[in-house]
């Protein structure tokens, strides 16, 4: 099975030309002025990966209508949930808000962030009794996340550095890596396989991954997030 591979720059300074195109009732404030630049865009399985940066806001409350990994760039934002609690997120920090979860995104200043996104039910359905959102970061666990339904799976690479994953395969890979490098060896044409190289604040996207084609050392640090579809694996 082909593989595709591409690595794009994180540290971009204008997104896009036009702001994206907003509606009052996604907001609880002013509208603000967001940006999008995607980097991965599949509409028929609803996969997204992409860069994104806003002025300060506060999103409607509501259940979260996607799978979302997102790694924060510049800035900071609090994510107030139903319970009452509220979790800040802030620069070079990882985090995953399940689809379902019911929260707000609130923030004063700019933000840019990367992101992931599944919005398809098909994939990651609605995660059932989830109230929290997941954090890496410094001052929390390196922990695995995945969704109740595991088609959306995220590792710190020390994280899945440590676990034997013999020949995990997922139908899309997404690494960022914050610091180090990421190397994923594919097949070619020709009997020489090649090699692609994941640097400081890069992040790649692999179609039709292989865990045993992933390597970094030890010193590396940032995140890689699976996405099962098995409807595509029954293509």
């Amino acid at each position: 099975m082909a593989n595709a591979i591409y690595t794009y720059p994180t540290q971009i300074e204008t997104l896009a030309e036009e702001a994206d195109v907003l509606s009052a009732e996604m907001f609880e404030s002013a509208l603000p002025v967001q940006h999008t630049r995607e980097f991965f865009s599949d509409a028929q399985r609803g996969i997204y990966v992409g860069l994104w940066d806003t002025t300060s806001m506060r999103e409607t409350a509501g259940p979260y209508p996607m799978e979302e990994f997102m790694v924060v760039l510049q800035g900071k934002a609090d994510i107030a949930l139903s319970s009452g609690n509220v979790r800040q997120v802030q620069t070079d920090e990882g985090f995953v808000i399940p689809h379902g979860v019911d929260c707000q995104w609130q923030q004063q200043g700019y933000l840019k962030k990367l992101f992931v996104i599944v919005e398809n039910p098909d994939i990651c359905p609605v995660n059932e009794n989830a109230k929290e959102i997941c954090i890496f970061g410094p001052e929390h666990a390196n922990q695995t996340y995945q969704n109740n339904a595991t088609s959306f799976v995220v590792y710190p690479l020390p994280e899945y550095k440590t676990i034997n994953h013999q020949d995990n395969c997922a139908s899309l890979a997404v690494v960022y890596c914050h610091f180090g490098a990421v190397t994923y060896e594919s097949a070619s044409q020709s009997a020489d396989s090649v090699m692609h190289h994941c640097r400081s604040l890069e992040v790649m996207i692999i179609e039709n991954f292989s865990s045993q084609n992933l390597s970094f050392d030890g010193n590396s640090s940032g995140f890689i997030v699976l996405i099962h579809d098995s409807r595509k694996a029954k293509d």
